[in-house]
């Protein structure tokens, strides 16, 4: 890897001059008349974004039950351009798989929308969606937008200051970049994790006077059968063949492996699925009494042209997850939340 530091410095070098050019004003950040929450990372996937996007707004809505929210994000992975509503009926190549499994999973009661353009997406919302408040995903290097808020968030197995700018690295600017934030969030931490490892880490990320830390972890609902969202009479045991598409499956992997002897069948993140991968699937899943993926390969599994063969569904389940604070730090977001978002009527 030390071959590609220089690249690395190259490139640092360039983002922090794009920084610079921001912080100074030569190039203009906009703000919006109402409250924007920035939801991003320094390093490039696999940090747990989109649980956190969603926890985010279920904390708001707890918080503000009459706010009318929305999300808007790039749509990565999608087939199409500019700005677009994103509706329960979408198919991933029209609006992006983490799009389309938020709005599946919340329903009208959410505006979901991408657009590549965030100041004009936020714009557009504005004009076509009575809304209150904006959740910007993966946004946190899309500095022509101000946020009033942004949470920066970073993989407790592999922390930015633990990591380099890219090529030799994951991170797509400097460890610095991270001082833009409000808070920032240890994602996928162990739900056991020790005060005394937290504080180490905490002071690791070495976090300005101004800035909070919060620690959470991923809790794994019960499987659901991809047919029905339901969770019943689900097999205990026995050989699961997973399926996953995402950019770090191991914790998965770990879940699964307590109650399941699993085989994995891994594709790349965001991976578009093919009839022919259908057939491998098939072909492995005779083996196994479940077959089991994520939410967000489930949109893309479910689009695959032509419906998937009857035996195959009848196996196929969907793991739910969520995300929960460690260290209460669930009041402590909300506190945070307040700072920035005005009471709603």
């Amino acid at each position: 890897m030390l071959l590609l530091r220089p690249f690395s410095l190259v490139y640092a070098a360039i983002m922090e001059i794009r920084n610079l050019l921001f912080d100074m004003g030569w190039l203009k950040e906009e703000m919006f008349p109402l409250p924007v929450i920035g939801v991003g990372n320094l390093a490039v996937g696999g940090t747990g974004k989109t649980p956190h996007v969603e926890m985010t707004v279920r904390t708001i809505g707890k918080m503000w039950p009459k706010a009318r929210i929305a999300v808007l994000s790039r749509g990565y992975g999608r087939h199409t351009k500019g700005f677009r509503l994103v509706r329960k009926d979408d198919k991933p190549e029209f609006c992006g798989d983490e799009p389309l499994q938020i709005k599946r999973k919340f329903g009208e009661g959410l505006t979901v929308a991408v657009c590549e353009n965030r100041r004009r997406g936020i714009r557009l919302l504005m004009e076509q969606s009575a809304i209150d408040i904006v959740v910007l995903d993966d946004a946190f290097q899309h500095r022509y937008v101000k946020p009033s808020v942004s949470l920066v968030l970073t993989d407790y197995s592999r922390p930015y200051y633990a990591d380099h700018v890219m090529p030799e690295g994951r991170l797509r600017e400097g460890r610095g970049g991270s001082r833009r934030a409000a808070a920032i969030v240890v994602t996928k931490c162990p739900p056991n994790l020790q005060t005394k490892e937290a504080s180490s880490i905490k002071h690791r990320l070495n976090p300005t006077d101004e800035q909070q830390v919060f620690f959470t972890t991923l809790r794994y609902a019960p499987l659901q059968w991809a047919a029905t969202k339901k969770e019943d009479r689900i097999p205990k045991g026995g050989k699961v063949l997973a399926i996953t598409g995402i950019a770090h499956p191991e914790s998965l992997l770990q879940h699964l492996g307590e109650q399941y002897d699993v085989e994995h069948l891994a594709f790349a993140d965001h991976h578009d699925f093919s009839p022919r991968d259908v057939k491998k699937i098939e072909q492995h899943a005779s083996r196994a009494t479940l077959v089991v993926t994520t939410e967000k390969d489930i949109t893309r599994l479910m689009s695959v042209p032509g419906k998937l063969p009857a035996h195959l569904l009848q196996k196929l389940c969907v793991q739910p997850i969520a995300v929960s604070f460690l260290f209460d730090g669930e009041s402590g977001f909300r506190d945070l939340l307040n700072k920035y978002i005005p009471e709603k009527d």
